[in-house]
Formats: structure tokens, C-alpha cells, sequence
């Protein structure tokens, strides 16, 4: 279950989002991601084949460096994660593999299962979420 907060009672979307318009999404109300979103463009409508690819929407992916040593992080410690005492300690969860592996920066948490793959998902770090398919 999910769902999209846009203000006022039930309509269309094509009515409601219009450029610039900014709304929130929950994903998942077990583990709930909540998404803060904007429309940046509106192109004119499409018709597409019945089995046709599109994309929906994208999200920039984020350039997050690692805790320890500043270089691009891979992976995510959800032993780190837990640990967390507020938003400001967001980074703190972030290693690239090297630092993650080496026993004298990281030897406080050495469970492999409790690492996550650092992926352009909003889900990074939640309930097991590699990006694979």
C-alpha cells in the first residue's frame, strides 16, 4: 500500500500536477519511504504502443562520498544506520569498499549480511533493497 498526498479531495492526476507543483508520496506503509516530490516539467501527451517502454519519472542519482575516507561510497552499514542519533549523522552509514573492509576503521561491525549495496533508489538502506530486478 501507498500513497500520494496532493491536496484536496480525489481528482485526476493529469488535473492536480501541474509544473512546479510540489507533493508527497508514502511508499510501503509496513517500512514507509517518505518522498518529497516536484514537478520540474510537463511535456505534451503521447500516445504510445500498447507494449511500449516509457519512462515515468527519474531521480537524480546522488554523489555520496564515504565516511571515513571522503571517496565514492558503495556500500551501506545498516549496523551504522541503527546507530544513528539524527539527521545530521545521515553519512555516518557510508563506506566505500575499502574502508568498510579494513579492520581498523570498521572492525566494530563485520556482519557481511548487514551491508547494502548504495544504489539511485529512494529505498537505499530499507528492508534488503539491492536495485536488482
Amino acid at each position: 500500500m501507498s500513497q500520494f498526498s496532493i491536496g484536496g479531495p480525489t481528482r485526476k492526476l493529469k488535473d492536480v500536477l501541474a509544473q512546479r507543483r510540489k507533493f508527497s508520496y508514502e511508499y510501503d506503509f509496513g517500512t514507509t519511504t517518505d518522498l518529497s516530490l516536484e514537478v520540474i516539467a510537463r511535456g505534451a501527451p503521447v500516445s504510445f504502443g500498447k507494449n511500449a517502454v516509457r519512462l515515468l519519472a527519474r531521480n537524480d542519482a546522488l554523489d555520496i562520498p564515504c565516511y571515513i575516507c571522503e571517496k565514492t561510497a558503495t556500500v551501506v552499514c545498516l549496523d551504522c544506520q541503527q546507530e544513528l542519533r539524527g539527521p545530521h549523522d545521515e553519512l555516518r552509514m557510508f563506506f566505500c569498499e575499502m574502508c568498510i573492509n579494513a579492520r581498523s576503521k570498521h572492525s566494530h561491525h563485520d556482519d557481511e549480511e548487514m551491508r547494502l549495496p548504495v544504489v539511485n533508489s529512494p529505498r537505499m538502506g530499507v528492508c534488503g533493497y539491492t536495485g536488482e530486478k
